[in-house]
């Protein structure tokens, strides 16, 4: 017969025993789960990538193709890409997520003539009011066959480059083709990504050519201002050579850059013209404006065309109809960032 010790000591270990069984139990039924779910999701993204395959849609694995600014492709020339800034849906037709109404029209808006200094800021207004008028950038960079890269510099003026190289012309060799076509200009891209006002120390460029002739014919680059401004700049030996859409409105900068409504930037003269642009947010019925600023001059034998496009407030404010003021800046502050950068830093 067992004694009070024998039958404790009994069942303690029967216990011990559902305890380890148990925990065996759960283990199997959690190894199993794991199984499942890592089947299940192989089948998943199998049956999306056969179905894009099958509708030539891009592999949810892959993402759709970069956009504009950051246009990842490895490609050594591109024919047509996505638009590389933020122009918005532009246009009278909203998008169905898109919560606001682009409005392409003239509406006058006059900027009287500033003296800042020695300098005298001397704008023109532009009447054509179209999807290209509103970003020549955008237009030229998608018309255009281009090789792109985005060097991203350290504090001594170090480029470096993330994107995976392509063999045959990687980053590294785009960029230096850049720096050969801008010749004693090269130090644009730093001077860029060094700006005070530049939210990111990393520039978007390429080098373009024109699908109907030989050579390159432009370097461009563009960075992002405080938040949700840009900055782009287009330097050419020569623009009747660039893409044909933009040429009409180069010819008219040429021809103010040689009036007498020409502005003045540190002894030189500069063609400055600009679009003023609203929007109205459909739900809220607010409306927001925006200018889209073009500068134009000549510097070492070079044309250089420069592009501001600031960020959408309500008017004399630096709020939206969002309501994100905290990362917007007001169209005065904007106004002045333009300028301060072609006076300290482009038109010298």
């Amino acid at each position: 017969m067992k004694n009070y010790n024998d039958i404790a000591k009994d069942i303690f270990q029967r216990r011990d025993q559902y305890v380890a069984e148990q925990r065996r139990k759960r283990k199997t039924a959690v190894c199993l789960s794991a199984s499942f779910c890592s089947v299940l999701l192989v089948a998943v993204l199998g049956a999306g990538i056969w179905q894009a395959v099958l509708s030539g849609a891009d592999s949810p694995l892959t993402g759709s193709e970069p956009s504009h600014s950051e246009d990842s492709s490895a490609g050594t020339e591109q024919s047509s890409g996505s638009t590389p800034i933020d122009i918005n849906s532009a246009g009278d037709t909203p998008h169905s997520k898109y919560p606001y109404l682009d409005h392409l029209q003239y509406t006058e808006k006059k900027i009287p003539v500033a003296a800042v200094g020695q300098n005298v800021f001397s704008y023109d207004q532009i009447r054509e009011v179209n999807k290209t008028s509103i970003s020549l950038y955008a237009t030229l960079y998608d018309k255009s066959l281009r090789r792109d890269c985005i060097p991203v510099f350290d504090r001594q003026g170090n480029p470096s480059f993330s994107r995976i190289p392509e063999e045959s012309d990687p980053d590294t060799k785009r960029f230096e083709d850049m720096k050969a076509y801008l010749g004693e200009q090269s130090g644009l891209f730093y001077a860029l990504a060094s700006l005070p006002q530049s939210s990111y120390r990393g520039v978007r460029c390429a080098l373009l050519r024109n699908s109907g002739k030989e050579g390159n014919v432009a370097v461009c680059a563009e960075i992002d201002v405080y938040t949700n401004s840009s900055l782009s700049v287009i330097v050419s030996k020569d623009f009747s050579a660039v893409e044909e859409t933009v040429s009409p409105h180069i010819a008219q900068m040429r021809m103010l850059l040689a009036s007498e409504g020409a502005s003045v930037i540190n002894g030189k003269r500069c063609a400055l013209r600009y679009i003023y642009q609203t929007r109205t947010h459909q739900e809220k019925g607010l409306e927001e404006e925006r200018y889209i600023y073009y500068a134009f001059f000549e510097k070492d034998g070079m044309e250089y065309l420069v592009q501001f496009t600031s960020n959408y407030t309500l008017p004399n404010t630096n709020q939206s109809a969002l309501g994100n003021g905290y990362s917007l800046k007001t169209q005065q502050q904007c106004r002045a960032a333009f300028e301060s950068i072609l006076a300290d830093v482009l038109v010298k």
